[in-house]
């Protein structure tokens, strides 16, 4: 009895088991577009169970399921499918929409809205274009991808770049756009934020479509969203990416001079220079000292002719020495799953960008993301968004002077010498130079970083009062911590009386920290609802902002003992100290609502209203608004071809506050002692308003292009500048900060793109992108100025000038001009214009003579001219990628025609006889040159036509050749369910005419808080090239 009923047992176990298995088994299929193209990353879900997967690059998926089961399909932009598993195995899906007009835009509107239904215009970049070629920070991942964003590099690691969005805005205060970051105001800028983590940006490009943001929206709006977690299979990816940055091209540099040579010069060649009439100690290094083993006697004797065009005994590449090839890291993990109650996403990167200059360690970044959706109830939702950034930022040695430095040596320096205590770099390797301080030893002896915490949180709660009626509270912040200390040793050396011409510099030790919070509360009611063919979205806001910034900043000057860099090795007499505070605070109020009747006509207002502790006391609030419009033409008319034609219409305000002390009276303390020179109140400050009026036309057309074009009148009133006053009569004050003007602009934009080949096994897509703005000074209620960084300050605010413009004087270049102010008793006959393009007395060519001349005006001064502009004539971005089954080829050309550069290194260069045009070796000696001519055109240092240059380029912004391995080979490995290879180049070619580094010039001005093209002391641009390997599973 008990072996049968063992038996009996066993064969229904059987049974259970085998019943079972029949139930479940494995489901397959693929998932394609329209057009039968395999779409990657499409949701696959057991309805009503938290079992998922995803497709893989060719489209392909696999699931188990039983008979019954409900699969939902959904990606993003196509509609979703459902399937009921039947008895078949096999279930292939064709999902339906996809078209660039479907994309879904959430910023500046009153809900989520289909672009197709926009009445602004709103750009939108998206994670998939972003991961062709991962950007090296998140404001370069929009360089060249969308019109009338002006992307601008600042080269050194970790500096990130500028963003300026349909030309400058304001004459003083920063160009930069409002960032929000998962519903983070981002005060700390985009150069630390981890692309990888950026699901995509949505930029908000004029007042019309950032009114809802109001007195900080004046630049424009840029809203990022960051990846989350998805209903399905968790999967985890790992991106590892190596590679090199170089400079991309050399400053040619003058290699001959024109002294007399030692008859037995060539005898020492290897060695030094050795000139006539200076005798040279026997263990002579080519470097200067003025005493001791290295100093000689004597003075070089000048060529008779005054030519440059003798040869050094010594040729050193300079920049080769000082530039090396460096060496970037990426290394970034992360992790995605997710139910129908709980979605998450985690991520970590750390990446290591060692850049271009020698001895110096460049910059490091860690970044840890936590982003979670939390479905708590049926009508209560909440999201987190959590990123944590910590850098370790080392500076340069030797400030922004190491650049010019670096092309004003002599061939024959030896920086590469030893010290007389044998440190490495002699301190002044240029033998006939006493104010050279060798580069390479500023380098080598830095010991200065910046050591940075970030987090930003933004928190969510969604309650849902209806389905027609829910609120949104958010809580958002970021904290931000700077420590930056430089030690600069005992030993270290300077320019000193000591005999040899320089000595210890008993050093000093500079720290400074900051603290910096931002915070803000938000409660949004939001409304949708449809009334039979009428759509309505609305949303009732209340927002309020915080902000403290703390800062103290600590120096010693001369250590009194060796290797102690501590505040307490300083005599007290010797320590100076400053510190900062600051707080600002905001309320804010808005409502929008938008309407849309039959899907074709659209409508969308909004009010709001700021009040803010940076407005003068008198005007503490300001009003801001939009209305806009839009038809969709094609749901009306049917046009043969056209699949989409709307056309739209906005106008809207928005501003930009002021500084946080431009509205109050100061008086500088420094040292416990006031200062004589006292700035006057204004509490009638208003923030800048920005009206602007849209025209835009949006189509799809003939199944494979989608076109956009737009038109934009942007008005700046109530301009910032900072007045020169009347002192005596405003109490001893000499400066105020006035609202005192209008700048105009107008832009024109236009963007293409095409499915030109869109196949199985092969797809083209093309896209192109163009702009071009120009912007005039309307009105200005103030004196003229003339703003620029140091060494730059040439662009001048003038009523009716375009803004940018530089001014300065210029050199006769015409006989027409020379006839107007010819020298008493002279004849037009005497001159000519020279092989330079300046005209000269024709006598003296050839001569030491030979003097270029100054343009004057009436008065016989020399003239104050409008010398160039450096606003580019326009911008074209163009975008290829060819898809051939799992090899993708990917291009991003970026052309700027126009935008003038000021060369002052150039400048610099030629009245130390280092620019390269004063090289006179191997030219006919019919077309020689004085260096005294060449020092004419120095110009004193003046600002002078003659050093602008165009900065028009063509350049291959970005490439990638990426290749997935094919999912056959993929089930031969077994873990992975991808691998992608990319071959990566950044900044690869460059086509331009500019004589310096690179033609992507930017010098920051602090009193205008403002980049302007001049070049001196700018890091340059690298290109680089790197090899990224991906794997998902």
């Amino acid at each position: 009895m008990k072996k049968r009923l063992q038996g009996f047992l066993m064969l229904f176990f059987a049974l259970v088991v085998q019943t079972s298995f029949a139930q479940t088994r494995t489901i397959s299929g693929t998932v394609t577009d329209d057009s039968g193209v395999p779409l990657p990353g499409v949701n696959v879900l057991i309805s009503g169970t938290t079992t998922g997967t995803q497709t893989d690059f060719d489209g392909l998926y696999s699931i188990e399921a039983s008979t019954g089961d409900v699969l939902t399909f959904s990606y993003v932009g196509f509609s979703s499918k459902e399937i009921i598993v039947g008895d078949s195995p096999t279930i292939n899906i064709q999902l339906s929409g996809g078209e660039m007009l479907d994309e879904i835009v959430v910023t500046g509107v009153a809900g989520a809205t289909s672009k197709k239904k926009l009445s602004v215009t709103v750009a939108s970049v998206t994670s998939e274009e972003i991961e062709k070629v991962p950007a090296t920070s998140a404001a370069s991942a929009l360089q060249g991808k969308v019109a009338g964003v002006s992307v601008g590099n600042l080269g050194r690691p970790g500096a990130g770049a500028t963003i300026i969005m349909r030309g400058a805005a304001n004459l003083y205060g920063s160009q930069s756009p409002l960032v929000i970051l998962d519903g983070v105001f981002v005060e700390g800028g985009l150069a630390d934020i981890n692309v990888d983590d950026i699901a995509s940006f949505e930029l908000v490009k004029g007042a019309s479509a950032s009114s809802l943001y109001g007195s900080r929206a004046g630049n424009g709006v840029i809203v990022i969203s960051t990846k989350r977690g998805k209903i399905g299979k968790t999967t985890v990816t790992v991106r590892v990416e190596t590679g090199f940055s170089e400079v991309s091209d050399f400053i040619e540099t003058n290699q001959s001079h024109n002294y007399e040579l030692a008859p037995d010069w060539q005898n020492f060649q290897g060695q030094y220079t050795k000139y006539a009439g200076v005798t040279y100690p026997s263990s002579y290094q080519s470097v200067y000292a003025a005493s001791g083993p290295n100093s000689v006697s004597g003075s070089r004797i000048l060529s008779d002719d005054g030519y440059a065009d003798n040869p050094f005994g010594v040729y050193n590449d300079f920049q080769k020495l000082f530039f090396q090839t460096g060496t970037n890291k990426t290394l970034f993990t992360s992790i995605a799953s997710g139910s129908e109650k709980t979605k998450t996403y985690f991520s970590a990167e750390s990446t290591e960008n060692e850049g271009v200059l020698k001895e110096t360690e460049g910059y490091n970044r860690v970044s840890l993301r936590l982003n979670v959706d939390y479905n708590i109830l049926d009508w209560l939702t909440f999201k987190a968004s959590t990123n944590y950034i910590r850098v370790v930022d080392n500076s340069p040695g030797g400030g922004t002077g190491i650049y010019r430095t670096l092309t004003r040596l002599n061939p024959d320096s030896n920086i590469s010498a030893l010290n007389p205590d044998g440190q490495p770099y002699y301190y002044l390797p240029d033998p006939w130079e006493n104010e050279i301080v060798n580069p390479l030893y500023s380098l080598s002896v830095a010991d200065a970083k910046t050591n940075q915490q970030r987090f930003l949180g933004g928190y969510l709660l969604n309650l849902k009062y209806t389905d027609w009626l829910n609120m949104d509270i958010e809580y958002a912040f970021e904290n931000n911590t700077s420590r930056y200390s430089s030690n600069n040793k005992y030993e270290n050396y300077t320019t000193t009386g000591d005999a040899i011409g320089f000595g210890y510099s008993k050093g000093s030790l500079s720290k400074n920290n900051y603290y910096d919070i931002s915070q803000k509360v938000q409660a949004t009611l939001n409304f949708k609802e449809s009334m039979g063919e009428l759509d309505i979205a609305a949303k009732l806001s209340y927002l309020a902002e915080d902000q403290k910034y703390d800062y103290y900043s600590v120096t010693g000057n001369d250590y009194k003992f060796k290797d102690l860099p501590s505040l307490d090795n300083f005599d007290p007499a010797y320590i100076s100290a400053s510190s900062n505070q600051q707080s600002e605070r905001a309320q804010n109020v808005f409502a929008i609502a938008g309407l849309v009747f039959k899907d074709r006509y659209i409508i969308d207002g909004l009010f709001r209203r700021d009040g803010s502790s940076l407005f003068g006391a008198e005007n503490r609030w300001n009003n801001y608004y939009r209305i806009s419009a839009a038809y969709r033409i094609s749901e009306d008319i049917s046009i043969p071809g056209i699949q989409e034609l709307k056309i739209n219409a906005a106008k809207g305000t928005s501003g930009q506050r002021p500084g946080f002390d431009w509205q109050y009276e100061q008086t500088n303390l420094s040292g416990g002692t006031l200062s004589s020179v006292r700035r006057k109140g204004n509490p009638f400050l208003k923030p800048s308003l920005t009206t602007e009026t849209e025209i835009g036309l949006n189509s799809s057309f003939l199944n494979m292009f989608n076109l956009s074009l737009a038109y934009s009148n942007q008005v700046v009133s109530e301009q910032f500048m900072i007045v020169n006053l009347f002192s005596p009569a405003n109490a001893g004050k000499s400066t105020q900060w006035q609202n005192v003007g209008d700048l105009e602009s107008d832009t024109f934009e236009a963007t293409l793109n095409a499915s030109i080949i869109k196949g199985k096994d092969f797809s083209w897509n093309l896209g192109a992108n163009f702009a071009k703005t120009t912007a005039t000074i309307k009105k200005l209620n103030a004196p003229e100025q003339i703003v620029g960084p140091d060494n730059g300050s040439m662009f001048l605010i003038r009523e009716g000038v375009d803004f940018g413009s530089m001014f300065g004087r210029s050199f006769v270049t015409d006989l027409e001009t020379m006839q107007n102010q010819l020298p008493q008793g002279a004849s037009i006959n005497d001159y000519e214009v020279n092989a330079d393009g300046v005209v000269v007395e024709s006598a003296t060519i050839g001569s030491s003579n030979e003097k270029a001349i100054i343009k004057t005006d009436e008065n016989g001064s020399p003239s104050f001219e409008k010398i160039g502009n450096q606003n580019a004539d326009f911008r074209v971005g163009i975008t290829s990628t060819f898809t051939y089954k799992t090899l993708t080829f990917y291009m991003l050309w970026d052309w700027k025609k126009g935008g003038d550069v000021y060369n002052k290194n150039a400048q610099w260069n030629t009245i130390a006889k280092r620019n390269i045009i004063v090289d006179q070796a191997g030219k006919p000696a019919d077309q020689k040159k004085t260096v005294s001519y060449y020092e004419s055109l120095y110009d004193t240092n003046n600002n002078n036509a003659f050093w602008v240059e165009d900065g028009s380029f063509v350049k291959l912004r970005e490439l990638s050749l990426s290749y997935n391995i094919p999912k056959s080979w993929m089930k031969n490995i077994g873990f992975f369910e991808d691998i992608k290879l990319s071959l990566i180049g950044r900044n690869l070619l460059t086509f331009s005419d500019y004589k310096g580094w690179d033609p992507e010039v930017l010098s920051y001005d602090g009193s205008t808080q403002q980049y302007f093209a001049i070049d001196y002391g700018v890091y340059p641009i690298q290109k680089s090239y790197s090899l990224s390997v991906q794997f998902k599973f």
